[in-house]
């Protein structure tokens, strides 16, 4: 609370009246105030201030997502396990960090408290990091999970994967993440999500281009076909066209 008074202190949102030995908003930094926006440089503020190896902790976390296990966040990322017990431990004393489902008995799955804690934390990483951070979640994912489940969970995976351009060619090949993203692409034009769809199948396309030579001309000509029927679909016909006429 005394750090809180504090920054918005130093934005002028609160002013101390020494006459009155209390503290008094500033009506007119009030009408301006953007308030997430507010939170969130003061959240960032407070990171930055802490030790790298700390912030890293909650800033991979926060690329998990809102919820996540102590496990994953192992194998993610390059902090040794006794610094992420105890940056846990720091983020749960400030009620960053609490247990999922309100379990007090169980620490190895946490949860944000808030969406601003997490939307925070992700953007203190940086891109780097971040990249990695997302490449290296959908390889556990990948690796973790049966056929089946790769199919359940296609979305989640091929997010991350997406969010990690730098790392891709080096663990996960063009092809592989292409295909990946050409499934996610026919799952979401099945549940008639078609903007959804349309985006993994231009993403799979993209990365065709970088190297024809290891695609047959038929798996071309059907990606073209579906991105096309897509975009008719979504009433997009120029990019329908665009597609249909490769």
């Amino acid at each position: 609370i005394n750090e809180a008074i504090q920054y918005f202190m130093e934005i002028e949102l609160l002013v101390f009246v020494k006459e009155q030995a209390q503290y008094k908003y500033n009506i007119t930094a009030l009408k301006k105030i953007n308030a997430s926006s507010d939170i969130y440089c003061f959240l960032k503020k407070k990171l930055d201030s802490l030790p790298a190896e700390t912030r890293e902790v909650l800033s991979t976390a926060a690329v998990i997502g809102n919820k996540f296990s102590i496990f994953t966040l192992q194998q993610i990322i390059d902090v040794p396990l006794v610094k992420i017990h105890d940056a846990i431990s720091y983020f749960m004393g400030k009620g960053i960090l609490i247990n999922k489902d309100d379990q007090a008995s169980d620490n190895n799955y946490l949860k944000f408290s808030h969406k601003i804690y997490q939307y925070s934390a992700y953007q203190a990483l940086d891109n780097e990091k971040r990249e990695r951070a997302h490449f290296r979640l959908g390889q556990s994912y990948l690796s973790a999970l049966a056929n089946a489940a790769v199919s359940k969970n296609i979305y989640e995976i091929v997010y991350q994967f997406n969010h990690s351009n730098r790392y891709i060619g080096k663990g996960i090949t063009n092809k592989k993440l292409a295909h990946l993203n050409i499934d996610a692409g026919k799952k979401a034009l099945k549940n008639t999500a078609y903007n959804s769809a349309l985006v993994y199948f231009e993403n799979a396309l993209r990365l065709v281009k970088l190297n024809l030579l290891e695609w047959e001309q038929e798996e071309i000509y059907n990606l073209y076909l579906l991105a096309g029927r897509t975009s008719y679909l979504k009433n997009d016909l120029v990019n329908a066209v665009k597609h249909l006429e490769f």
